[in-house]
């Protein structure tokens, strides 16, 4: 059986980085042998189990502070100038704070590059696959030119790896990587499209991938006739980090205004910790008076969908400014629970206006917000629960994870044919 080595920052090491790959390798393994060759991880942290059949190769990195990555990447620099394009160069001449975004990347292409190199002293490899379109496959592209391998290189792309935005304004060496890189599988879209236009000579090798979830069944709502009326309080569950850019403070605001607007009962529970959490509690304590609400901090991923099958929320909401392609959203319109979001990145490409949920406005009001929740939450139930099988039935065909890595192993495959 030929050999994959996935590259990753920290799987299987820590608590939630990376939690799709739980999911997908051991479909994955099915096809290949799987070598894990984590890049960005701490001994201390603990390890998740693996699948059978998956291999974890624990790899000699050096854990450098970023003053040490910034002395890395100087003495790098004579090595790696001419793997940056002019545009790159350009790039970083305009703006020189960009300088130490690309001193951090040549440290760790450096870096990579040594820890794949290992690796291949003892193995033949098929495929190195990087979970990430980031400094490993500039590593694994710089290996195989030094040493003439005739393995592919392969990659997935997300969010924070595609919008140079998030990495002031420029990705080191990302031009020359996507010349020579094999296939590269944007999980969303959007991300598709950036990509694309970015390099419209490559659209042959960006192919479509997306994620999925497992299949954990279906969370019915206790009595389906007062599903969102009645004696049964309309139920809202939101689940994400406590940072800025997921915007609680907008959430409070607008269930204070619905308040306003119904005399219902209301209750919001938020699944997820963050350094925000302790303002956003007293945001809630000063703004709601009769929603009954929570904070009950961070789950792992299997005790927050047995939270969502136990309490079967009638939605989920979603005020982030930014998104990619959000999990929590993929489980919840797994159990058939719609939401209620703001149409930015990839949430356009969950939520389906009446068949997963409902959009606000982009840049809503928290009246706004309001105005939408309770526009879902006066369905009359029967159409209540067609929305809540047509939610179940959109992820069925959409984001399944056993048909879309299905389909990512016959991309892998064929491309090695």
């Amino acid at each position: 059986m030929r050999t994959i080595l996935l590259i990753t920052e920290q799987y299987p090491f820590g608590q939630v980085a990376e939690t799709f790959l739980a999911n997908e390798l051991p479909f994955l393994s099915a096809h290949f042998d799987v070598a894990v060759l984590p890049t960005n991880f701490v001994a201390q942290m603990p390890q998740r189990p693996v699948p059978d059949g998956v291999r974890v190769i624990v790899p000699k990195i050096p854990h450098r502070t970023r003053l040490g990555r910034q002395f890395n990447g100087l003495f790098g620099i004579p090595r790696m100038f001419r793997y940056l394009s002019k545009l790159e160069v350009r790039a970083v001449i305009a703006n020189p704070k960009r300088l130490f975004w690309c001193l951090d990347a040549i440290s760790q292409v450096l870096d990579v590059q040594a820890a794949i190199h290992r690796v291949l002293e003892d193995e033949s490899i098929a495929i190195i696959y990087s979970y990430w379109f980031n400094d490993a496959v500039t590593a694994a592209l710089r290996e195989r030119y030094s040493r003439g391998g005739a393995y592919a290189v392969v990659s997935r792309a997300h969010g924070y790896d595609i919008f140079k935005e998030r990495h002031g304004g420029v990705f080191p060496f990302r031009d020359w990587a996507m010349t020579k890189v094999d296939c590269v599988f944007p999980i969303s879209l959007d991300g598709q499209r950036v990509i694309t236009d970015s390099y419209p000579e490559a659209e042959c090798k960006v192919i479509l991938c997306r994620l999925g979830t497992m299949d954990h069944g279906i969370a019915v709502c206790p009595n389906r006739n007062t599903c969102n009326s009645g004696p049964r309080p309309l139920r809202l569950v939101s689940l994400s980090s406590i940072a800025s850019v997921k915007r609680l403070d907008l959430i409070i605001d607008a269930l204070a205004e619905l308040e306003l607007m119904t005399t219902g009962d209301i209750t919001w529970t938020h699944i997820g910790n963050g350094t925000l959490l302790e303002d956003m509690r007293i945001r809630a304590q000063n703004k709601l008076r009769r929603v009954v609400w929570s904070f009950v901090g961070y789950m792992p991923n299997s005790a927050a969908i047995q939270f969502l099958l136990r309490e079967a929320p009638d939605f989920l909401l979603s005020t982030s400014d930014s998104e990619g392609i959000p999990v929590s959203m993929m489980e919840a319109i797994s159990l058939g629970i719609p939401v209620v979001a703001r149409p930015v990145g990839g949430v356009r490409e969950i939520v389906i206006e009446n068949v997963t949920g409902f959009f606000t406005q982009e840049s809503p009001t928290p009246s706004q917000v309001a105005a939408t929740i309770l526009q879902a939450a006066s369905l009359p139930s029967d159409e209540a629960v067609l929305l809540r099988q047509s939610t179940r039935r959109y992820w069925e065909e959409n984001y399944q994870a056993q048909a879309r890595v299905q389909e990512f192993a016959e991309d892998l495959e064929r491309l090695l044919a």
